[in-house]
């Protein structure tokens, strides 16, 4: 008989939750409750879904919803009931304050899915992350840089303590976020329907945002715009969808306001990475690791940041997209 089949707690469950997904992966424990670093833990069961699953007040009632119906699928098609997990990490975009982890932590243990877990683990992304990032390569400095529909810049220090810039959400700060893109395509557009010229050519991103609103049913005819583009403003998940186009459209349009707007938003980002590599210390090679849906799959992004990177003359010796379900995988193991 192995260790598998005499002990109840034999599965760790990882849920990453951020601003517009949902992801989560259910694994088998080894015999030892631990895995190599070199490699991979194998999984049972990996899902994603649609939906906010970060630890905001104003959308927890939804993202609530969301984080227990992740649990339970991934738990329905393992095979497994919650009361076999040794460890259930949920990784939420805004659950960076010790209250809004209490919070939320709290709220999970009233649904019996999760309070049947032997252990529950609330945190942010950036930790886990960072520890991966850090196991990946431990002799060369890692600085992590999420991008969604917010952003964060982090890494660990020699002390073992968390540097971060940024984060400081879809008012204060973001930068160089799907939102933020989204939004300097949206405010000239704004401005042009306020000027009232129908001779003035309009702003180049009307044809994409008018084109997004229409697929979102956002915008059923074109006397419309204006409450289109409120309701679009109003649901910034939905409006970081709009990135990837606006980021095309400022390949295309040098010196243009899409183009300048883009460009700053990387210069702040770029920014919190300067601010992050110096107080990191570091003199020697570091690498780049990205999160996050936009940073980790826009090619595009990811070369407006090493181009900006290059410019301030600290760019990385590598550039490797984390997968924020593995890392937190890792952290079940490891806590």
């Amino acid at each position: 008989m192995s260790l598998l089949d005499s002990i109840t707690n034999r599965w760790i469950v990882a849920i990453d939750g951020g601003g517009s997904k949902v992801a989560g992966a259910i694994a088998p424990l080894n015999a030892t409750g631990c895995f190599e670093i070199s490699q991979a833990i194998p999984y049972s069961v990996r899902l994603k879904s649609a939906g906010v699953g970060s630890a905001a007040l104003a959308t927890w009632k939804d993202a609530r919803i969301n984080l227990v119906s992740m649990l339970d699928n991934l738990l329905d098609q393992a095979g497994a009931n919650s009361n076999e997990v040794a460890h259930a990490v949920l990784m939420l975009a805004g659950a960076g304050r010790p209250a809004d982890v209490q919070r939320v932590t709290e709220s999970l243990l009233e649904r019996a899915s999760f309070r049947a877990c032997a252990q529950l683990t609330v945190t942010s992304d950036i930790g886990p992350l960072i520890q991966y990032a850090c196991d990946l390569d431990p002799k060369s400095p890692a600085i992590v840089v999420i991008a969604g529909t917010g952003s964060l810049v982090g890494a660990i220090d020699t002390n073992r303590n968390l540097i971060r810039a940024g984060g400081w959400g879809p008012v204060l700060g973001d930068d160089a976020s799907g939102w933020r893109i989204a939004l300097g395509a949206l405010k000239p557009i704004c401005m042009w329907i306020d000027r009232g010229n129908p001779n003035e050519e309009p702003p180049e991103a009307l044809e994409i945002v008018s084109k997004f609103l229409s697929e979102k049913r956002l915008l059923p005819d074109r006397d419309q715009l204006n409450s289109a583009l409120i309701a679009l403003a109003g649901d910034r998940h939905l409006a970081a969808q709009l990135a990837p186009e606006i980021l095309k459209l400022s390949t295309t349009t040098e010196g243009t306001a899409t183009y300048r707007f883009v460009r700053g938003q990387f210069w702040l980002l770029v920014k919190q990475i300067e601010d992050v590599h110096q107080r990191l210390g570091v003199n020697s090679d570091w690498r780049l690791c990205l999160a996050g849906g936009l940073a980790s799959n826009d090619p595009l992004y990811q070369d407006f940041l090493k181009a900006e990177l290059e410019l301030r003359r600290i760019p990385p010796v590598s550039i490797t997209v984390l997968d924020p379900v593995e890392a937190g995988l890792r952290f079940a193991t490891r806590t």
